[in-house]
């Protein structure tokens, strides 16, 4: 679905870096769909999304590259997820984890990694500013293990739980 562009180190693999912007949202749109498909709703198009930029292997710099796209994604694609959700807890782990290990409030991006956050933000219709180099994780996120804990994400976990038709645990 997703290429590094000039540096994909796989000959003959699309260049996503001259691509408009327009072009691109459609090119990653159909591929998330058909993923969506393929794993047969078992999970969102965000989790796709973000199963597919944690599963780029190479080289060292091709998999930081496509772990800072990852983290940034699980950011701003967070309250998509259902709270609870196996989606949803991984996430928070993973971010809390990456600013455990960088002390980061923020993802810095490069401007190859913001044209294709801004194509994926776009083709799953989840609001973000175009062109942001920085993606600021929130303070829930960056400490989510107390998040978990607290009276505000009990009550969201509980109503949730509640709209799902599920008894509380």
């Amino acid at each position: 679905m997703i290429e590094q562009g000039e540096r994909n180190e796989n000959q003959g693999k699309e260049s996503y870096t001259n691509k408009p912007h327009g072009e691109l949202v459609q090119i990653f749109r159909a591929a998330i769909e058909k993923d969506v498909k393929r794993f047969r709703g078992h999970m969102s198009p965000e989790a796709v999304v973000r199963f597919r930029l944690q599963h780029q292997y190479g080289s060292d710099e091709r998999w930081e590259f496509f772990n800072t796209l990852s983290v940034a994604w699980a950011t701003l694609a967070y309250e998509r997820y259902d709270i609870g959700s196996d989606e949803e807890t991984n996430a928070g782990f993973c971010l809390e984890s990456w600013y455990g290990d960088t002390g980061e409030s923020a993802v810095k991006l490069t401007p190859l990694q913001v044209k294709i956050l801004d194509a994926l933000t776009d083709a799953l219709s989840i609001p973000h500013q175009r062109g942001q180099a920085e993606i600021p994780v929130p303070e829930k996120l960056r400490h989510y293990s107390r998040y978990l804990g607290s009276p505000q994400y009990k009550e969201l976990f509980y109503k949730a739980q509640a709209e799902r038709g599920q008894k509380p645990q």
